[in-house]
């Protein structure tokens, strides 16, 4: 929705790069995975669109940069390796406290196992009542909450149990796929609006958009009042829901296109349904203040170079140092090592010799 249009011509297709890197779903979806990979980033993708569109552009690639490359896959490693430490520490403290009555399971000749000790089983007790106190505690918490924040709503208890139960729950997760699979549908078919495709799509986010609604009513209702608003994860899904009803039945909005970006985000309701999901996003959040520290000082060293790119060789080689969001997607250019040596280097140092180098 945002490039689709960008006209600058891409040769080695015959067309231009808004057509071929972002002409339907799937041309978006590799493109992101060519970025995400440091595959010709800035050289074959953003540079060209920048160079068009303008500076700003160049926020949308150094953003998805951060968050998919530098961020999430760090994260990922730091993920596994924590858990694999964990599990080994509590092996570990485990066998230093039972060394001496912990057995290995065997197997009998006939593959049936031998009995566990009495050791291994009076671990798995100590865990079951260590789980049976925190639920204890959950309970408490729980009704201290109710005490706090006031008497329930006729049936509110029966809603609330009905709400969070697997198969209601599951048929929630069920929605907010099927919306997600429309919404790629609509991206790769770009319907024209007031064509009959285009009423289609609109019918059907109309009907989600309703659903949805529904659902956070009821959600509303179920943990009324206090309790709902404690949660971030309801005042994310009422944000998203709001802009999308506000999107689809106030079409006359002068920034009604931008908001309707906005409900691609739609998705992200299914973090708070699935527990791995939300442990990973929370592992996200929590990694943030660290990881923008190390992101800043980044940003301030190739901010550094690129003020001074722009002073020492923007009139020779505005392509590179035009402006300063250029200057930067060059230095992120070269920190990522995307033909920084083809592209960049070496046409600078042919057309003007060991001043390009030096700087």
């Amino acid at each position: 929705q945002l490039f689709s249009g960008v006209k600058t011509p891409d040769p080695e297709l015959g067309s231009t790069i808004g057509e071929t890197h972002f002409g339907d779903f799937f041309r978006a979806v590799l493109t992101m995975a060519q970025v995400m990979t440091f595959d010709s980033w800035s050289a074959g993708i953003a540079r060209p669109i920048a160079q068009e569109v303008g500076g700003i552009s160049a926020l949308f690639f150094i953003s998805y940069t951060f968050v998919s490359s530098i961020m999430l896959a760090n994260l990922t490693v730091t993920i596994l390796l924590d858990k694999f430490i964990e599990a080994s520490s509590a092996f570990e403290a485990e066998v230093m406290e039972h060394g001496d009555q912990i057995e290995i399971p065997t197997f009998k000749d006939d593959g049936s196992p031998h009995k566990v000790t009495n050791a291994l089983a009076q671990i798995a007790s100590r865990h079951s009542a260590k789980a049976s106190k925190a639920t204890t505690r959950v309970l408490t918490n729980a009704k201290q909450q109710s005490f706090i924040f006031g008497h329930e709503l006729p049936l509110q208890k029966d809603v609330r149990n009905c709400y969070r139960s697997n198969p209601v729950q599951i048929l929630i997760a069920f929605v907010i796929f099927a919306n997600f699979f429309v919404g790629i549908a609509g991206a790769q078919a770009l319907p024209e609006d007031g064509s009959a495709a285009g009423k289609v799509f609109y019918v059907v986010e109309t009907f989600f958009s309703v659903l949805f609604t529904v659902e956070l009513a009821v959600n509303l209702y179920a943990h009324w009042f206090l309790h709902f608003w404690a949660s971030a994860w309801n005042w994310f899904d009422t944000i998203v829901v709001c802009i999308s009803m506000v999107s689809i039945f106030f079409t006359e909005l002068p920034a009604v296109g931008t908001l309707r970006l906005f409900r691609a985000f739609r998705v992200f309701r299914l973090v708070k349904r699935v527990p791995t999901l939300q442990k990973l996003t929370i592992g996200v959040i929590s990694s943030l203040p660290g990881v923008l520290n190390a992101f800043l000082q980044l940003m301030v060293i190739a901010g550094i170079w690129s003020i001074l790119g722009v002073q020492i060789l923007g009139p020779e080689f505005p392509e590179f140092f035009g402006t300063f969001f250029l200057a930067m997607m060059t230095m992120l250019q070269v920190l990522t090592f995307d033909s920084w040596g083809s592209q960049i280097m070496r046409p600078m140092v042919f057309r003007s010799g060991g001043r390009a180098w030096v700087s």
